[in-house]
């Protein structure tokens, strides 16, 4: 019978061969005989980590500490067990420990700074990075590692030096280049970032996270079907990556396969149930698809796992706004939760304001938004940006946009000063602001899709306003004001459920069409078509079940009538089939519809030709949408709400067409039927909308544009006698 003695040179042999399963034998013989050998214990522990069982590896290197506690060595494998499991503090103990019995082992300072780094003890980790080089000069690890927390620090330049040095030492290192890929992405050096994530891919072909990295990198250039190979070749390599299962469901998201999207953050899910980000993008998905039951729910469900999600906290409101389950009061409710959750923590930001006091001087006015793009906001503050007085306004944006157009490109020929602050924390584009020395801030987004309010948390401005993206409050206690009308927010029934003092202006927005790109108003399409023909051109996910209901209704008391109904991927059979059964479940038949797809701006209002009338959506209003059918000359039924988000009639209003506003669903109908019945007068109305609207406030942007920098100059003059 061989000795203890002879079996540990055995089974030491077969590990340091690879013979892994034979080395685990004889450790476990070893231990058979004498339970409490500790290099047996400490070996098999090393072995169980070189095969990814770092729980089981943590148990067996506790015991042979117990057994022989002033060893380094098992001090430092022990460290390095735990970080794997991400007992980070247990690892920096473990470590600490290691360099009190040897403190010259580079490897051991190199994973004290890991553990470190882990948590968000830069200064610390970095100090010791560079222990470890003293010790080991050409340790290639340690200077990728060093690297990274110079990334994290926000250093970029000598993170790029740090990883260079890195794979200068070991050209074979992929997660130098891979890391060095993620700095060239933050300095915006696409290219080079691109190059370095296939650099670390030719080195190791299954390196999930560089296909993670790539995919994120492509899918910001569009080039979505690429990224979306990259993500599924993440999870080929390694199938339990979940980050690459959520990277997938975005581009399933972006690309509109809201089937495909739900399936992968399913996948997602099973891996790990508490996988926020797959419970925010269900939110996302189920808001489009008008399931807001599911929405609420997933949004909750992120919050629960996360509380201080501030991105999954703003969809939850948002989701609120287009649900019957919330009245006003629980919506303020709501509101309040999020700025005691996301931003009285940020309180200590808030510095004291230094700019000058003089009530009549020339200001300086930023606008902050995510959507200096093709979207509805430009429809509205494009007139705004081009009629401001620059004689007593300097005007700024800081644009969030990852994707400019050709339509941001005309927005940056309005303003005096154009930042981009993509890529910039709330810390780095508040204090941005601050060095601007901006004098009224306003925010466009509210709690719409990435939105910048906890930049407003800060108070880079002496005065902040909220406008446009978002018509309910935004729960803020440091945005002052919000620009509204009296439509929005009669006099004296939602100033309680505000943070922000109203200011109203005549009319809450307005609008500049293209004449030349807009077709002509055409004669009533139901003076010839023998039948009337509603239409919904709003995004679908404002079609809730109740609007429908009541659209069954009107079809149902005019059986003639048809319904056209613009969606998304309308071309796609399912989406026909999910459309057509929510009309089913009220008993009318689908050849009453046509669903048709969305089109480029100026075609899509060639579609108004084919219409009577508009279908206003509820609870929450349309915008854009309203604005286009008003200039078309197709009024749009209206069933206003008690909040403002549920206020959309003010263009009506505006124009002169009370009797298209209902007050109940009741009433709703009624216009419908008295429509219907009266086609000569509703021709009429269609032939000379769009003369009215050219001559109304809808359209005056000097008008208004001066009313908005009037209420801009008076908050100014309240900031300056405070």
């Amino acid at each position: 019978m061989n000795t203890i003695a002879q079996l540990i040179n055995q089974a030491v042999q077969h590990h340091q061969a690879g013979h892994l399963p034979q080395a685990e034998s004889l450790y476990r013989q070893i231990l058979a005989q004498d339970g409490h050998h500790a290099d047996a214990l400490h070996l098999l522990g090393v072995l169980f980590s070189q095969q990814g069982k770092h729980q089981e590896a943590v148990q067996f290197l506790k015991k042979a500490i117990k057994r022989n506690p002033k060893s380094a060595t098992y001090y430092s494998n022990l460290g390095g067990a735990l970080l794997a499991i991400k007992k980070h503090k247990e690892a920096a103990t473990a470590c600490r420990q290691a360099l009190a019995f040897n403190p010259n082992n580079a490897e051991t300072y190199n994973n004290l700074g890991l553990a470190l780094k882990e948590q968000g003890k830069l200064k610390e980790a970095i100090a010791n990075y560079q222990k470890a080089l003293t010790i080991k000069p050409n340790f290639a690890d340690v200077y990728s590692n060093l690297g990274e927390a110079h990334r994290q620090q926000g250093q970029l330049d000598e993170a790029v030096l740090t990883y260079q040095k890195a794979i200068s030492i070991n050209p074979k290192l992929a997660k130098a280049h891979n890391n060095l890929g993620l700095v060239f992405k933050e300095q915006k050096k696409f290219n080079e970032a691109a190059a370095s994530y296939q650099r670390a891919l030719a080195i190791n072909p299954n390196y999930a996270k560089a296909y993670v990295n790539l995919g994120s990198l492509l899918a910001i250039h569009k080039e979505l079907d690429k990224a979306a190979a990259c993500f599924s070749q993440a999870i080929i390599s390694e199938p339990d990556y979940i980050e690459a299962y959520t990277y997938l469901a975005g581009i399933y998201f972006e690309h509109g396969k809201l089937d495909e999207t739900i399936k992968s953050c399913q996948q997602a899910l099973q891996i790990d149930p508490n996988c926020v980000d797959a419970h925010v993008t269900l939110g996302g998905t189920f808001f489009l698809l008008g399931q807001f039951d599911k929405v609420i729910q997933n949004y909750k469900k992120a919050l629960k796992i996360q509380p201080n999600n501030p991105q999954a906290h703003s969809g939850l409101l948002m989701a609120m706004h287009y649900s019957l389950d919330y009245d006003i009061q629980a919506l303020f409710a709501e509101h309040l939760r999020f700025a005691k959750r996301h931003v009285k923590p940020l309180k200590k930001l808030i510095k004291r304001h230094t700019n000058e006091r003089n009530p009549t001087r020339r200001l300086k006015i930023g606008y902050v938004s995510p959507d200096f793009r093709y979207h509805s906001t430009i429809f509205f503050m494009e007139p705004v940006l081009a009629t401001h007085d620059k004689t007593q306004f300097e005007v700024f944006v800081y644009a969030d946009v990852i994707n400019p157009d050709a339509a941001t490109q005309r927005l940056q020929g309005y303003v005096d000063t154009w930042r981009d602050i993509v890529g910039l924390s709330h810390e780095q584009a508040a204090s941005q602001i601050r060095e601007d020395k901006i004098d009224v801030l306003i925010d466009l987004a509210g709690h719409t899709d990435k939105n910048r309010l906890l930049v407003f948390a800060q108070k880079p401005a002496p005065v902040q306003v909220t406008y446009l993206g978002y018509a309910g409050t935004t729960g803020l206690s440091t945005i002052d004001y919000k620009l509204t009308d009296n439509v929005l927010d009669p006099v004296g029934e939602t100033e309680a459920f505000h943070t922000e003092k109203l200011v109203r202006l005549p009319v809450y927005r307005i609008v500049d069409f293209d004449r030349e790109k807009s077709p002509c108003v055409n004669r009533l399409p139901a003076l010839d078509n023998g039948y009337i023909t509603f239409a919904s051109f709003n995004n679908f996910s404002k079609v809730t079940s109740y609007i429908i209901a009541i659209w069954a209704k009107i079809l149902t008391v005019l059986p003639t009538a048809r319904l056209l109904i613009v969606v998304k991927d309308a071309d796609k059979e399912e989406t026909q089939q999910h459309v057509k059964n929510l009309f089913i479940k009220h008993d009318i038949a689908t050849e009453r519809l046509e669903i048709v797809g969305t089109s480029p701006f100026y075609q899509y209002f060639e579609q108004h030709n084919q219409v009577d009338v508009s279908l206003g959506p509820f609870p929450h209003m349309g915008a854009t949408t309203t604005f286009v059918s008003l200039w078309m000359g197709v009024p749009v039924i209206t069933l206003t709400g008690q909040t403002p988000a549920s206020r959309g009639e003010g263009p009506l209003l505006t124009l002169g067409l009370e009797e298209f506003v209902a007050k109940t669903s009741e009433e709703y109908v009624d216009i419908a039927l008295n429509i219907a019945n009266n086609l000569d007068k509703l021709n009429q109305t269609r032939t000379g909308l769009r003369d009215k609207m050219l001559n109304s406030p809808l359209m005056d942007a000097e008008k208004f544009t001066h009313s908005v920098e009037a209420a801009y100059r008076q908050m100014w003059q309240t900031w300056c006698e405070e």
